[in-house]
């Protein structure tokens, strides 16, 4: 009997993101889906409103919504949907769980790309995955997914050991073959380089982590210069394009989270069996 396949709604701002959970959706072989990206919080509500989705992955931070809002929003369009949003601090965790969501997705500051936080500003909200993980478990029921920091099974079993019922795992996957990522990004990811993460707002005009650029550390201090997200992203794009050609890799953001510097897999399938045998080993190892 064919598997039945999940279909997933994905309301993320930012495409490159949406096509890399895409590729890796792809690529699972023991996970059979479907993935809608929706660029913005209107799109992803008349994507609702036409067709029929099992489970709806929310960035709160999409340009034309309104923060923790979009969940009441999603949740009206949708009363059974399960949503699953990103969450920093435990006040955002805990207004996250009165809005009803169904689980939340504790991001610690070692995680790469953008922040999410709405009820603070991003700068305030830079708290390490394991510590985050125990503080909103203290506060909430909902389930949690541990992000951040996390590239391997000794990673997941400690989140798991620490109360996480689900991890999240970024950077690994992104330096793999079949990931979206340039070559030249997964290579970065992979050179002395990757030691030296920072968080900027000088990309996109939204905080995230990449590696350490020239143009980043130039631009250190101007922050009241940068234009409102998404618009810093166009006005920097330009930029961008002639680094590209130019193979000036100084002055452009590859993201990627602190964990890079312990990566070794780049083929997704061998990632995903070495995480799957590590996590396994260490409970065998308790349970024995």
């Amino acid at each position: 009997m064919p598997q039945e396949r999940l279909k997933i709604l994905l309301i993320e701002h930012d495409p490159g993101f949406a096509r890399m959970v895409g590729e890796m959706l792809s690529q699972a072989r023991e996970l059979a889906a479907d993935m809608k990206s929706a660029p913005d919080l209107n799109s992803g509500l008349t994507a609702l409103k036409g067709d029929h989705f099992d489970v709806v992955v929310l960035d709160a931070y999409v340009p034309d919504g309104a923060g923790l809002a979009n969940v009441s929003l999603v949740r009206a369009q949708a009363p059974r949907l399960p949503i699953i949003v990103a969450g920093e601090p435990n006040d955002e965790a805990i207004a996250l769980e009165s809005a009803g969501v169904d689980a939340i997705i504790a991001s610690g500051f070692e995680a790469g790309g953008h922040r999410p936080s709405f009820l603070a500003s991003a700068e305030s909200s830079t708290i390490g995955t394991f510590v985050l993980l125990q503080l909103i478990k203290e506060k909430v029921k909902t389930p949690i997914i541990a992000a951040g920091g996390i590239a391997n099974g000794k990673g997941v079993a400690a989140s798991l050991a620490l109360g996480a019922d689900a991890a999240q795992i970024g950077t690994a996957f992104l330096v793999c073959d079949e990931s979206n990522a340039t070559a030249i990004h997964r290579q970065m990811l992979f050179s002395t380089e990757a030691k030296y993460t920072s968080l900027s707002r000088a990309f996109t005009g939204r905080l995230g982590r990449g590696i350490a650029s020239r143009i980043g550390k130039d631009m250190v201090n101007q922050e009241k210069n940068f234009l409102p997200f998404p618009l810093q992203t166009k006005f920097m794009s330009q930029i961008k394009v002639a680094a590209m050609e130019q193979e000036q890799w100084d002055m452009i953001l590859f993201w990627g989270g602190q964990i890079a510097p312990i990566l070794k897999h780049t083929k997704a399938s061998e990632l995903m069996k070495s995480i799957l045998e590590e996590t396994t080993a260490y409970f065998d190892r308790l349970n024995a």
